[in-house]
């Protein structure tokens, strides 16, 4: 019990903080002559609050009241309230020219949602516009960090001139092309590529996927024996691969409202089974694979959210996936030096130690769950 509890006390707020997350905002650009048009999803409470992503939960930060009396506000009250705030922002973003040249950006329109449930993020669709005053091949943006991290995409699927680019709270993007003849001389290298999509599926596991951390950990607690332990891992990961790859190239297309509840009843069945084995049988191994297909199309929605480079598809897909691995790697390694190596060999260690982590860690399952459900 007195490992459970605070297992317990200190995930199971993981689940409702996302009712109160703030996810990266989604710009789709577009150049059209000397016209630069930007398309923003963006949670309009938060940026009016001036809450970033760098806020697992909006409760967390010092705005948390302000941030909640603008969720509840009318549309054409919280469109008034931009208006006044309107400057400031602007004043805050940097899309620059390839020769330090700022761009002067504008509203063109912004559509708000009524007031719904106020358990989840409103998100607005802000238009913005500028005039690129001279020839350039080139611009990058970047914005305050208090306004978190931004996807920037192309406004096309796919083309020359397509690209995707994941940029961190406060950096610079990289050279965004205006036209289709820069997307050949674009600077940008595989190498970057694949160490910016690394970070994101890192992130995606820690400290952002407390879901896959619990399955993870649920796996290590059947016992620590390193062969199990990798057969596991091993299963899993080849499964989730799958499903990742089949998801973002849109070869599987299923709702999260169906692939979220069962990722946490996944987190559960593995727990329960802790309870009444030690060893690790063919089933669970089937089991595992199973559930790694479903937590694969989980990693498939996050990307098809971002968007993969075009430029370097497979690579982007392949580096998220050694993200994820990462995460998954550095979980363990944790369980092991802070759990396996000194208690593993202790003969209480399954009773005391697997046994009560197990059924608190399927207590948080079997409740997110029925949360995601409901939701």
């Amino acid at each position: 019990l007195m490992l459970a509890i605070p297992i317990y006390l200190l995930v199971l707020p993981a689940e409702n903080a996302r009712a109160h997350e703030v996810r990266p905002t989604v710009a789709d650009i577009a150049f059209d002559k000397n016209q630069i048009e930007m398309k923003l999803l963006v949670n309009l409470e938060a940026i009016l609050s001036e809450i970033g992503t760098e806020h697992d939960d909006t409760d967390d930060s010092p705005a948390a009241e302000q941030y909640n009396q603008y969720r509840s506000l009318p549309s054409d009250e919280l469109n008034k309230l931009f208006l006044k705030y309107a400057p400031s922002f602007y004043d805050q973003i940097e899309l620059q020219t390839s020769n330090s040249y700022s761009i002067e950006l504008g509203t063109t329109a912004l559509q708000i949602p009524p007031v719904g449930d106020t358990r989840s993020a409103r998100d607005s669709t802000l238009f913005i516009t500028g005039t690129l005053l001279e020839q350039t091949d080139s611009v990058s943006f970047s914005w305050n960090s208090v306004y978190g991290d931004i996807i920037l995409r192309s406004a096309l699927a796919d083309g020359d001139n397509a690209f995707s680019f994941y940029v961190l709270a406060g950096a610079t993007s990289d050279k965004i092309p205006t036209n289709a003849a820069a997307q050949l001389t674009r600077q940008k290298s595989l190498f970057q590529t694949s160490i910016q999509y690394i970070k994101i599926g890192f992130v995606h596991i820690i400290p952002r996927g407390a879901d896959h951390i619990l399955f993870v950990i649920g796996l290590f607690l059947l016992t620590t024996a390193w062969r199990p332990i990798l057969l596991q891992v091993t299963a899993f990961t080849l499964a989730h691969t799958m499903t990742l790859g089949m998801g973002v190239l849109g070869l599987v297309q299923v709702p999260a409202s169906i692939v979220e509840p069962l990722i946490a009843l996944s987190i559960a069945v593995v727990c329960l089974e802790n309870l009444f084995t030690r060893n690790l049988h063919h089933w669970r191994l089937v089991m595992v694979i199973g559930f790694g297909l479903l937590h694969g199309l989980g990693f498939a929605g996050v990307l098809q959210e971002i968007g993969l480079d075009p430029s370097a598809f497979l690579p982007s897909l392949f580096a998220f996936n050694i993200g994820v691995e990462l995460g998954q790697l550095a979980v363990i390694a944790l369980c092991l030096v802070f759990i396996g190596w000194p208690l593993g060999k202790k003969s209480w260690y399954h009773n005391r130690v697997v046994k009560p982590a197990s059924l608190c860690i399927a207590i948080i399952g079997i409740t997110w769950f029925v949360q995601r459900i409901a939701w």
